[in-house]
């Protein structure tokens, strides 16, 4: 268990400056030590409406397993283990389970720094060949259905291999929910004191990111059990959806008088609600609630997108 000097310190300084007793600064951070264990209980949920047509329903709920395997004065080494989500997204029979069933546990070993921050994985690589190899034996798989059956499925998978085959790839996507996780780390949160921050924001579309403008701050403290709550929101900029919504249509070829009024008749909204209920000692999530809602509705483009990221940690 530890915070370095140089955090305390600035603790001290940003309290004495406010004249606020220390219970007004709460600080999340990592007082963690080599062994220590927690368990969660991991739910998504994806829902998509094209319309008024709910086109996408899906939901998933697994186990994951956090462990402190090592710690020096400037980071933590964290494995994090969990089922491999990619067996079911497959929807593979049962004597094909069973067969892939060497895939079925996934590793994964990443770092954060010495207050608990997200810093990036460290077996990538391992975990990028393990899918490849999976995604492989899939295909291999597959090969006894019909010939347009392979050749779509294979191209189906394209993208998704891409994507695994990079660093980013798998902590943007395969374990999106560390970065939830440890969002909140390295920082120290005054009651009654709201923080701005931007971020840019990935749209459903082929043209760029927009900007989106957030808030963060503390609704309450139970300082008996060291548990706060932090809130997060943040929702898309008026000025950067329409500059969105511009390029978009100039790279579809429209005609600049059309480009006006196309916009005018548009919406584009992306709202994030994220709840972070935290033990601030030992420095661990007792339950992460993480909601984006994405609504476009931009020429024949009427979609609806609810997703949502449940981390709550468990008993065993």
């Amino acid at each position: 268990m530890r915070l370095s000097f140089l955090f305390i310190f600035a603790l001290i300084i940003q309290i004495s400056a406010s004249c606020q007793t220390d219970t007004n600064v709460v600080p999340i951070a990592a007082y963690w030590d080599t062994g220590d264990v927690y368990n969660f209980r991991i739910t998504k949920l994806k829902q998509t409406w094209q319309g008024k047509k709910l086109t996408q329903n899906d939901s998933t709920q697994y186990l994951a397993r956090f462990q402190v395997i090592s710690s020096d004065t400037a980071s933590y080494t964290i494995r994090w283990s969990f089922k491999n989500p990619l067996l079911e997204s497959f929807r593979l029979p049962d004597n094909s389970r069973t067969r892939l069933s060497k895939y079925e546990n996934m590793e994964v070993n990443y770092k954060t720094d010495e207050f608990g921050a997200f810093t990036g994985v460290e077996n990538w690589r391992e975990i990028s060949t393990m899918i490849n190899d999976l995604i492989h034996e899939v295909i291999s798989l597959k090969s006894t259905e019909s010939e347009s059956d392979t050749n779509e499925f294979n191209k189906a998978l394209e993208p998704v291999i891409s994507v695994y085959n990079s660093r980013r790839g798998i902590e943007q996507l395969l374990v999106k929910e560390l970065l939830m996780f440890h969002f909140p780390y390295g920082k120290a949160y005054t009651r009654g004191k709201v923080y701005n921050y931007t971020e840019k924001l990935p749209v459903m579309m082929n043209t760029g990111p927009a900007i989106g403008n957030g808030i963060i701050f503390i609704r309450q403290v139970n300082m008996h059990d060291h548990r706060c709550e932090v809130v997060q929101r943040l929702a898309i900029l008026p000025d950067s959806a329409k500059s969105f919504m511009r390029q978009y249509f100039i790279d579809l070829g429209m005609k600049p008088e059309a480009i006006g009024m196309s916009i005018a008749a548009s919406r584009l909204e992306i709202n994030d609600d994220n709840i972070y209920d935290f033990y601030y000692q030992p420095g661990i999530p007792a339950k992460i609630t993480v909601t984006r809602e994405t609504l476009i509705d931009i020429l024949e483009d009427k979609i609806k997108q609810f997703d949502q990221t449940i981390i709550e940690k468990t008993e065993n």
